[in-house]
């Protein structure tokens, strides 16, 4: 992740979903957006929310999907020195990314994606995220 004034983070996100049909799926999730060290400073900022997306999907073959989304995050940023916690903020702003899902086995499959997360306590937030899905 990357963020204007701030070193980069790593973060990760577990989430749940279902699909209404081939080209239409709901997820939400616990996105931890990691925590960013403040250039030049001791700072560090602490960012981590609830996502609620809505996917629009294209199958590309029988194992590969393209994807955009697009949904709220709800967040919730804690600004520390060390030792002593200086500020939080929290809000309520739209994400939206687009992905691919690539299909190994009848319920494994892999996903990248890009999301992107607007105005969160001020500043916008771009993950690249690799991950593992499974079915039930």
């Amino acid at each position: 992740m990357d963020v204007s004034g701030y070193d980069e983070s790593n973060g990760f996100r577990l989430f749940f979903g279902t699909e209404a049909s081939d080209n239409l799926a709901f997820e939400t999730g616990f996105v931890d957006l990691g925590t960013f060290d403040v250039t030049g400073t001791s700072a560090s900022v602490d960012a981590w929310g609830v996502d609620l997306s809505l996917l629009g999907k294209v199958p590309v073959s029988d194992s590969v999907s393209l994807f955009g989304k697009f949904g709220l995050f709800i967040w919730d940023v804690e600004g520390t020195i060390p030792g002593l916690l200086i500020a939080t903020d929290t809000g309520t702003d739209i994400t939206y990314g687009f992905g691919g899902d690539f299909e190994f086995g009848e319920q494994w499959s892999g996903r990248i994606s890009w999301d992107f997360y607007p105005d969160v306590s001020g500043g916008d937030i771009d993950v690249i995220s690799f991950g593992l899905s499974y079915k039930f």
